[in-house]
This record gives structure tokens, C-alpha cells and sequence, in this order.
């Protein structure tokens, strides 16, 4: 179907993301660790994350930006990337001084106060700060950069069997149908040891 003008009555064309993948509270911790002990190795890489598709949506439920009264979203690794590059989710380690990037924050666009968690690259932990102030311009900038390079499946929906008095249940049930798929990312452990393959020339 290239129309969607052409769809019957029971037929609606949907937009979904793909689902997070699922993790236990044992491999959020490993995974959060990765990222911390390959940091270094993935701002050297920035530009190949950047560029290639299954890269850079690689998502977890611990890479987000939540705001109160607006809601949240999950932050692409692509897109922690180009908001490191600019500099504002860039903070310094409150433990070594060093150089950190916020990989979520969660807080008021009104009265700014916010709490968040920094990757030391010096460290090699997470960081947990809380502020006050300026969390309007770091929620707008995570949210616009997350809208741009938004990526959903395209898929058409069939309402299934409705109801009749006279004929009972009418219509049968039709699996969704993609139209476009959206890019499946790889593992964070399966990038890090991409990356590593680079690096040794595989």
C-alpha cells in the first residue's frame, strides 16, 4: 500500500517506537558500567556512532530527560553524543574536578531546580548531582535534538471483529502490518566491541 488515501474504513495508519530494551536491575548496573569504562573509546569514535543508523539509536531506560508537566523522553547514544559536542550536558565531577557528561536529568522547567547523572571520564563512575536553576535550556535542548531525529515505525493497523446484535462478533482479527521499519540498534556491548575491533585494525 503506497496510499494511504486508499485505506478502508477499518484501517489506520500508525507511528510507534520501537521498544527499549529489557533489562534487570543486574545488567542496567552492567551496562551503565560499560558506558563508563568505554567512554573515552566512544567520544574517539563519535563521528562512525553518529553516522551509522545502528549506532546511534541505541537506547536504555536510564538515557532520558524528564521534565514535570511536560513528560519524558529517551535519549538516543547519537543524541547524548551531539549534546556533549555542544557543551551544555557537559558538567564536572563534584568528586575529582574532572570533565563529566550527563547522561539523563529529570526536573521543574519552572522553577529550574533539577537532579541528574554525570559519567566521570576520569572516575569512571556515575555521578549523581542535584542544582538549581538553568534546567529549561537543558530540557529544550535534549527534547528538540530527541524530536529531530525521532525514528518510528510506520505500520497499518486493522480494527479487528466488531460487534453486532444481530450477527454477534463480525470481521476477523488482522495482525499489524509494517510499512516502514524503524532501525534496530545493536547492544551497547555489541558497539564497544565494534569499536574495539577498529581500533586493532579487525
Amino acid at each position: 500500500m503506497n496510499n494511504d488515501n486508499k485505506l478502508k474504513e477499518n484501517q489506520e495508519i500508525i507511528f510507534k517506537e520501537l521498544p527499549l530494551p529489557e533489562e534487570s536491575d543486574k545488567e542496567m548496573a552492567q551496562n551503565m558500567q560499560l558506558l563508563c569504562d568505554n567512554l573515552e573509546l566512544i567520544l574517539d569514535n563519535a563521528d562512525l556512532v553518529i553516522e551509522k543508523p545502528e549506532f546511534f539509536y541505541i537506547r536504555y531506560s536510564w538515557m532520558i530527560i524528564g521534565a514535570a508537566y511536560i513528560g519524558a523522553k529517551y535519549i538516543p547514544l547519537g543524541v547524548l553524543l551531539k549534546l556533549w559536542r555542544s557543551g551544555s550536558w557537559i558538567g564536572k565531577c563534584p568528586d575529582c574536578g574532572g570533565r563529566s557528561y550527563i547522561i539523563n536529568a529529570g526536573g521543574s522547567p519552572l522553577s529550574g531546580s533539577h537532579s541528574f547523572n554525570l559519567v566521570c571520564q576520569t572516575c569512571r563512575d556515575i555521578i549523581y548531582c542535584k542544582q538549581s536553576g538553568n534546567f529549561a535550556e537543558l530540557m529544550k535542548q535534549a527534547f528538540d535534538l530527541c524530536d529531530r531525529y525521532s525514528q518510528k515505525q510506520k505500520i497499518l493497523r486493522t480494527r479487528g471483529p466488531v460487534f453486532s446484535w444481530s450477527k454477534g462478533l463480525v470481521g476477523e482479527s488482522v495482525p499489524d502490518k509494517i510499512l516502514e521499519d524503524a532501525v534496530k540498534p545493536v547492544s551497547l556491548e555489541t558497539l564497544v566491541n565494534e569499536l574495539k575491533k577498529l581500533g586493532q585494525g579487525g
